[in-house]
């Protein structure tokens, strides 16, 4: 359950980016995409259900290649295992087995526990015929089923970001090409059965005399640079300096939503395999960077490397580093070498002690 003091105590981003973006009517950017006769419009609120039929799906009019995509979405109380109500972006239906997908979902729950909101990546969703997904969960420090609020994503060239009521959760950063989706998105919602995993990884399934599940959304902002947009485009920022990346204080705001509400890190898997992503050999930046061996697994910036700064761009690199990656590959190995090098010192000085002393006698 969530604790009182806690979500009492959570801090300001200092920037409310939605107040920002124009609400649009549900028309005015998506579509039915399937299960019409389980989806209700009434007064610019959408009603999307689940029973033993069929679920509801919608999607955007139009793909984009970045912007800000959010929805105020309410969940249904009670009994919701097995059930998956999502806000998503995806290109799933146009490259299908390579797709790429950044997604909002959230995992049904039992009377007892509350909801997980899980935040993915995926990148050309099977580079090696396995979907490589970089899933982080988290609690809520609200009841998700007994108000609306607010979720987004906002998707740049640089980074992608994950807001719950303007709080960022979560960034991923741009390390590679390879590991970021740069390829035109359409927006998504829906409503669907995923029993084999959703909840407790299968162990609680749907049940329908728990029939229908809702999920209502409203206050849809949809605003960026659509796939057909000059090059001149620039969607919104999440930052009030209007540059890629946040201010010190949404920082401080993510920083304490993962320290007391992140129950999930696939960077933190053991059984996960880190070697299956396509950016694993980019190992020498993670060690410099103080990351995980899979260089998406980025910490927030409170965590960072003492003595590293950041500039205009965001970086956690010294300036010099970003001219010269020579100079940035030896200083990561370097301590490994040393390390190495210390062991088999440490290793073969016993063994020539005994050597020196059997030549004595």
């Amino acid at each position: 359950m969530i604790s009182s003091s806690i979500s009492q105590g959570i801090p300001s981003p200092g920037y409310n980016l939605s107040s920002k973006i124009s609400t649009l009517g549900f028309e005015q950017v998506f579509r039915t995409l399937w299960g019409p006769q389980h989806q209700n419009l009434d007064h610019g609120a959408l009603t999307i259900w689940l029973d033993s039929s069929s679920g509801s799906g919608f999607k955007s009019l139009y793909p984009y290649r970045s912007g800000y995509f959010g929805a105020a979405i309410k969940l249904q109380p009670g009994y919701t295992a097995g059930v998956i109500t999502s806000f998503y972006l995806s290109n799933n239906e146009e490259l299908p087995g390579n797709h790429d997908e950044i997604d909002i979902e959230f995992l049904g729950t039992t009377p007892d526990k509350p909801y997980t909101l899980q935040t993915n990546v995926y990148i050309r969703g099977s580079g090696d015929g396995t979907i490589i997904g970089r899933e982080k969960q988290f609690h809520l420090w609200f009841d998700p089923a007994q108000d609306f609020h607010n979720y987004a994503i906002v998707w740049n060239p640089t980074e992608i970001i994950f807001l719950v009521d303007d709080v960022p959760i979560r960034t991923y950063q741009r390390k590679s090409d390879a590991t970021f989706p740069l390829r035109p998105m359409w927006a998504y919602g829906s409503i669907w059965d995923a029993s084999s995993w959703a909840t407790e990884g299968g162990k609680y399934k749907a049940d329908y005399k728990y029939q229908p599940f809702i999920g209502k959304y409203k206050n849809f902002k949809l605003s960026g640079c659509k796939s057909d947009s000059p090059t001149s485009c620039q969607p919104p920022s999440a930052s009030p300096s209007g540059v890629s990346g946040l201010s010190q204080q949404q920082y401080s705001a993510m920083e304490w939503v993962q320290r007391n509400y992140l129950v999930y890190d696939y960077c933190h898997d053991s059984k996960r395999d880190h070697t299956q992503t396509p950016d694993y050999k980019q190992f020498v930046w993670t060690i410099l960077e103080g990351l995980e061996m899979d260089p998406t697994c980025a910490r927030v910036a409170a965590v960072r490397p003492s003595g590293f700064k950041r500039n205009g761009s965001n970086s956690r690199h010294f300036a010099f580093m970003q001219k010269d990656h020579t100079v940035a590959h030896f200083l990561a190995v370097y301590p490994f070498v040393c390390y190495i090098a210390r062991i088999m010192h440490d290793f073969a000085r016993p063994i020539v002690e005994i050597v020196k002393n059997f030549v004595t006698l």
